[in-house]
């Protein structure tokens, strides 16, 4: 029914065109625009519409001569082609583009030229002069049926694309909200860890501290003990003098008295029983009485190897007894008691001293012996290692916390469409190469002939150029000769930047601009070198689909227009 209605409203205008033309409006001038070009005054003058002090003869208008300044004296010749477009008053040559097509405005040095500019003026309105013989046909009719399935293409492409496109938002608020929930999430975590650090770092000091007064206590144990030995050495010492002394006297003592023995033994047997003399029989008597009892000043070989020992060896082993390195605690002189047990003895004392050790240290009475390349207690150590775990986590927590906030901050474009196609890799083949990029990563350039490949860099930026206001660069979308050329989704003016690449020989670094357009799908269009090292991407992509009328909806408001 709307297309029906459609149909008639264009055979309307078509009809009620000859009555709507105004047979004093000059060529080139929109119906609309017919109140300005109305002569004025007795003398039937013409006002340049931007400069009202300046008046020409109306006769003057479309003379092919530029009498205004704004040019609005030549709407329907190119006189006043070279004027800039922001001096002109008019948009351009008006083409009425009738029946069935979309009225357009052709940029003024086009006019009269001995080219049919069907892309805009359909009608041939443009070659009124038919210079050279030239004859424009009116093709509005073939052109606009063209036009409206290029439009019903593009809107079928524009609204799909625009669908996905709000689906993309929405994935990306969730995205969002994801990330945000668990930034707070990670500060709460965060909050917790710091605590659980700062108290680690407190054990730390307090285990410090009380392994110290064990170490400062022990080594007190340690000095007295050290006094005690060196006492005791030196009193050793002192007395193997005096043994040594003892044993000379005695030695000289026994030579003595074994010279007396023999002057008593001589006398007993030279004296004269007969002779009455009582200090001599005395004498002989006790002789008998003292080798009848057998005493002897005499020593076993055993004794004196032993009294050799003592006073010409090392005697006690005092490294033995106590460890010469002043940091080793006097407690490991028990350690190391079963050196001086009898082997037989020695496994099983071990045993034992190792299960009393361990209880005592285990319920803090004794500090655990730390071997003297270490310097810590396993106490100190151990809380320090808990502080440094606690640590190395609260590290990995902030820097996670770091990355979502840098990652909520980017700049993902309007409404952050970008950020749920962050990732998403597309590539095509283009000649020799594999042209790749990942959206918001990098992008590559691959050799389809080898392994080697070029960096064409990381993303940095978002850029949106704004569309061009020149009537001269408007959309063309009228298709000429070339259909399928005309068929292909112009450029949205939206760029992703890629720089930082590898660098190139002899020349910059690489880098590459990857141009949007919309597209129901992601997909790599063409890639050119347009700058040396320079790539430039045309990808089509739903993020930039803004939706759009369909074509008979704007065909039907252009036809409301004109009536």
């Amino acid at each position: 029914m709307h297309h029906q209605l459609l149909s008639a409203a264009v055979l309307l205008a078509a009809s009620a065109g000859g009555a709507l033309a105004n047979p004093g409006v000059p060529k080139g001038v929109d119906p609309k625009d017919a109140q300005l070009y109305t002569p004025t005054g007795s003398d039937q003058h013409f006002t340049c519409l931007t400069h009202p002090s300046i008046t020409i003869p109306f006769s003057t208008v479309n003379d092919d001569y530029c009498d205004c300044p704004d040019g609005s004296d030549e709407p329907g010749t190119s006189a006043c082609a070279h004027l800039p477009h922001t001096q002109l008053a008019l948009k351009g040559f008006y083409c009425a583009n009738q029946p069935g097509s979309i009225s357009q405005y052709l940029p003024l040095n086009r006019v009269n030229d001995g080219v049919c500019d069907y892309e805009i003026c359909c009608d041939g309105s443009d070659e009124y002069n038919h210079v050279g013989g030239l004859q424009c046909e009116n093709r509005c009719k073939e052109i606009g049926a063209k036009v409206k399935q290029l439009l019903g293409e593009r809107w079928k492409v524009r609204n799909e694309g625009g669908k996905k496109r709000a689906d993309l938002i929405e994935k990306a608020k969730v995205m969002r909200g994801v990330l945000e929930a668990g930034l707070k999430q990670l500060e709460v975590v965060i909050e917790g860890l710091e605590k659980k650090h700062a108290g680690l770092l407190e054990e730390v000091k307090i285990v410090e501290v009380r392994e110290r007064a064990k170490a400062v206590k022990a080594s007190k144990k340690a000095e007295k003990t050290n006094i005690v030995r060196e006492v005791a050495k030196q009193r050793i010492d002192e007395l193997k003098v005096h043994l040594q002394k003892l044993r000379d006297d005695e030695r000289d003592l026994r030579e003595r008295l074994t010279e007396a023995e023999k002057i008593l033994e001589g006398l007993k047997q030279t004296y004269n029983p007969n002779f009455n003399d009582e200090g001599v029989k005395g004498a002989v008597r006790k002789w008998d009485d003292y080798v009848a009892e057998g005493k002897s000043v005499a020593r076993s070989d055993a004794e004196e190897r032993d009294l050799d020992d003592l006073l010409n060896g090392e005697g006690i082993d005092w490294d033995k007894l106590m460890p010469a390195q002043e940091e080793e605690e006097e407690i490991q002189s028990i350690y190391r008691f079963e050196e001086y047990l009898p082997k037989n003895m020695r496994d099983w004392v071990r045993q034992k001293m190792d299960e009393g050790r361990k209880f005592l240290v285990d319920n803090g009475l004794l500090a655990e012996y730390i071997p003297p390349t270490t310097h810590e207690p396993k106490a100190v150590l151990d809380a320090k290692a808990a502080a440094s775990a606690a640590e190395t986590e609260l590290t990995a927590k902030r820097n996670s916390l770091n990355n979502s906030k840098s990652e909520l901050s980017k700049d993902y474009g309007p409404n952050e469409v970008f950020r749920s196609l962050k990732g998403v890799c597309i590539d095509r083949d283009v000649g020799e190469y594999k042209y790749e990029f990942c959206f918001f990563e990098k992008a590559y350039q691959r050799s389809l002939k080898d392994s080697s490949s070029s960096f064409l860099g990381d993303h940095q930026r978002i850029e949106i150029i704004p569309p061009s206001t020149s009537a001269a660069e408007q959309e063309e979308i009228f298709p000429c000769d070339d259909v399928d050329e005309a068929h292909e989704e112009k450029l949205s003016g939206w760029v992703l930047h890629y720089d930082g690449g590898s660098q190139c020989w002899n020349g910059p670094k690489r880098s590459a601009r990857i141009e949007l357009y919309c597209a129901v799908e992601n997909v790599i269009r063409s890639v050119v070198e347009t700058e040396k090292c320079v790539y430039t991407y045309e990808v089509g992509t739903p993020v930039v689909c803004e939706g759009e009328k369909s074509a008979e909806e704007k065909m039907g408001e252009q036809v409301r227009d004109e009536l």
